[in-house]
């Protein structure tokens, strides 16, 4: 991490919101670790053992951390899902002369605070190759209410402990230019763009990542709206695997497991002792926490008694896009499929004077944007605000009620206990 001893706020949100936990992996580890990395790098079973170790080492934090068996449960889940997403990210799709898009989240695959209002998309880059990105904002079902494109460097590298992953540039949807049939392209260079030239992302050489967050008015099951990219004036590669590649793909994996397990784990009861439990604070960011570039994050951790309720009043802004999202002690959100768990903009009833009231709880409170917790009684919460662009963080309120006492005196009653 960024900063030495316990892992600390900034550290965790800058790998949370980046969606970038490959940064995490040679600053969280200490010399003998990187000693280890090094010489699993030599040799196939060495690259393997180092992965299966570090399975092993997350399960263990898994145990220590969970405090119920659902808990647990999760817990494992997740060590599953971040092994896949570690495959992913650093073994299957791990080389910028071979570009692709994969699916970071989904409904089955959730990591550090997931979105269901957003689609995920990530490929490999390589700051010397130029790429073009072919996709569109819409179709006749569905339309991208923002974009953003994110080019990130350094990062992960077995063989280069300076590495230090960054935001080198970045285009959303106010600067992409989008044909009359929502379709559009986009250029990621080397060079500089040429005079009057729109959609044009410059890389930099230590460019080794493109995300692409897409916000929807509605949760996202299956991709809509495809993503492709391809190189430029060359052929993807043909080289077969070799043992680097094969040692950055498990040990980043393995890496990237470990640390993740506790870095989650640990999340709740840190901001717990920083923050109030059952409120929601600005996150503070100083430009270093990779955030996407317009959003910001109001969050904290909620913890409710079976028959208690979680009352949030504030008045949104005038901007594009607004959600809350509460999640499990884990950093994922719960499961938007079979349940309403979270709540934007598009789908929010308004009082008659603008404001919106959220009641979580264990229960469905029958009242306007009613959420359930789903069986959890502690976790996260995030509430996300697109393109504030100077305008003032909401006042935030926040009661912890019986959930019986909304049946019996409504929503105004919450807030005159």
């Amino acid at each position: 991490m960024p900063e030495a001893g316990p892992h600390s706020q900034r550290a965790l949100t800058s790998t949370m919101l980046s969606l970038g936990a490959a940064a995490i992996v040679l600053a969280a580890c200490g010399d003998a670790d990187k000693l280890a990395m090094a010489n699993a790098a030599r040799t196939e079973s060495g690259s393997w053992q180092y992965m299966l170790d570090s399975m092993s080492e997350a399960a263990k934090s898994v145990d220590e951390i969970a405090q119920d068996d659902l808990e647990r449960r999760e817990g494992y889940r997740l060590l599953a899902r971040t092994a896949a997403l570690g495959f992913d990210r650093f073994l299957e799709y791990g080389r910028g002369d071979i570009p692709d898009f994969f699916r970071l989240q989904s409904a089955h695959r959730k990591f550090a605070g997931d979105n269901p209002d957003q689609l995920y998309h990530a490929s490999a880059l390589d700051g010397q190759r130029s790429y073009r990105i072919r996709g569109r904002m819409w179709n006749s079902h569905v339309r991208t209410v923002l974009v953003e494109f994110s080019v990130y460097g350094g990062g992960l590298s077995f063989d280069d402990a300076n590495a230090k992953r960054r935001l080198i540039a970045h285009l959303d949807e106010s600067e992409l230019q989008v044909e009359a049939d929502g379709s559009f392209e986009l250029t990621l260079s080397p060079e500089a763009a040429p005079a009057g030239e729109a959609n044009w992302i410059q890389l930099e050489d230590d460019a080794e990542q493109i995300l692409v967050r897409r916000y929807f008015a509605a949760p996202q099951i299956s991709d809509p709206l495809p993503l492709s990219i391809e190189l430029i004036d060359e052929a993807p590669s043909t080289a077969p695997l070799d043992q680097r590649g094969l040692a950055k793909g498990l040990i980043g994996s393995g890496a990237f497991v470990r640390e993740t397990v506790k870095i989650w784990g640990n999340w709740y009861a840190e901001d717990r002792e920083k923050r109030p439990t059952n409120a929601l604070t600005p996150l503070q960011d100083n430009g270093d926490l990779l955030t996407p570039a317009g959003m910001t994050y109001v969050g904290g951790t909620w913890a409710l008694e079976p028959g208690e309720a979680l009352v949030i009043k504030f008045t949104p802004p005038d901007i594009p896009y607004w959600g809350f999202l509460p999640m499990n002690v884990w950093m994922e959100s719960l499961d938007w499929r079979v349940a309403r768990v979270t709540l934007n903009n598009f789908n929010a009833e308004k009082a008659a004077d603008g404001s919106v009231t959220i009641v979580l709880a264990d229960q469905d409170s029958g009242v306007p944007n009613a959420l359930v917790t789903l069986g959890h009684h502690r976790g996260m919460m995030s509430l996300r605000l697109a393109r504030l662009e100077g305008k003032p963080l909401p006042v935030i309120e926040t009661r912890v009620v019986p959930l019986a006492s909304i049946a019996e005196g409504g929503l105004a009653a919450a807030f005159e206990r």
